[in-house]
């Protein structure tokens, strides 16, 4: 099981800070052909991503391609792909023609490249009002679409929104990709980049606030929201602890024929029971990853 705590963007034409990235503690390293690549650099930056992903790493690579409105999103497909790329970060989705077409395009490079079919993930981003509205149909029904991520720059200039320090305008957009990526059938979304970035405090409240309503992880643009990020969105002491006393003392009573009882000053049945799993199994995936930190990629 791959984390997706943290997702750090880096620029695919900045050499140095690409080597410290796939080495920085976060789960995935987004390589960007995109907005912080400018139009004149794209191609070169493209033709490095083969060397870039050549190296040892600790972090899940992905790629994020331009969007499929421009001319470059095939070529960057491609070059991903070709380079070893663990995943494809698509920008701007709007409609379930968007995902099948890259979906399909994938496909038959997996076949030229003789990859197994499905093993390159596509990471959707949903960055419009129109993709939102169409995010659950968008995103069901492609098996390489684990998961979706919320992506408020543009969606904030379309809808005229003025974002304070907490970003607490976007919360009704938030709740309606968390209810799609449901719907959809897959793992919770990864939230947006959060763009004060000397603000660590709230930073982390933005995190604890985006678990809460449903969120995996989030992407970011700077190394020193790496460690704030994969703490918020991991179960704490008091969560693993409450959870443990959950299943031992819930699987005694379900072996009794009681499937509804109470820990401490809560109500447990089943729902609460599996929730309870969930963040044992949370903490165990966490385990593993910290303890396979010195294993670099690719193997």
């Amino acid at each position: 099981m791959h984390l997706f705590r943290s997702l750090l963007y880096v620029p695919a034409d900045n050499e140095r800070r690409i080597e410290k990235a796939l080495n920085s503690g976060a789960d995935v390293a987004i390589l960007d052909l995109e907005d912080s690549v400018a139009v004149e650099r794209k191609e070169a930056a493209r033709n490095k991503l083969k060397s870039h992903l050549a190296r040892p790493r600790t972090a899940i690579a992905y790629v994020r391609v331009n969007a499929m409105s421009t001319p470059f999103c095939l070529e960057d497909i491609h070059a991903a792909m070709e380079s070893g790329a663990s995943g494809i970060s698509l920008p701007m989705v709007e409609s379930p023609e968007d995902v099948f077409a890259v979906d399909w395009v994938m496909s038959q490079l997996e076949k030229k490249l003789a990859l197994e079919a499905g093993s390159v993930g596509l990471l959707p981003v949903i960055e419009t009002a129109r993709g939102l509205q169409f995010a659950a149909q968008a995103l069901a029904r492609v098996k390489r679409v684990r998961r979706a991520g919320l992506g408020v720059g543009d969606l904030a200039l379309e809808m005229n929104l003025e974002l304070s320090a907490d970003q607490r305008e976007i919360l009704p957009y938030r709740h309606s990709l968390v209810l799609a990526s449901s719907v959809a059938g897959l793992e919770a979304p990864l939230d947006t980049v959060y763009l004060d970035l000397d603000n660590l405090e709230g930073l982390r409240e933005s995190c604890i606030q985006s678990r809460r309503i449903g969120f995996q992880g989030r992407r970011i643009i700077h190394p020193s929201h790496i460690a704030i990020v994969n703490e918020a969105y991991a179960p704490t002491d008091a969560e693993v602890r409450l959870a443990e006393k959950i299943v031992a003392e819930f699987g005694e009573a379900e072996r009794n024929g009681i499937a509804a009882m109470r820990v401490g000053a809560s109500v447990v049945d089943y729902p609460v029971a599996r929730r309870a799993q969930a963040v044992l199994a949370r903490r165990d995936a966490i385990r593993q990853a910290e303890a396979k930190q010195k294993v670099v990629f690719p193997q």
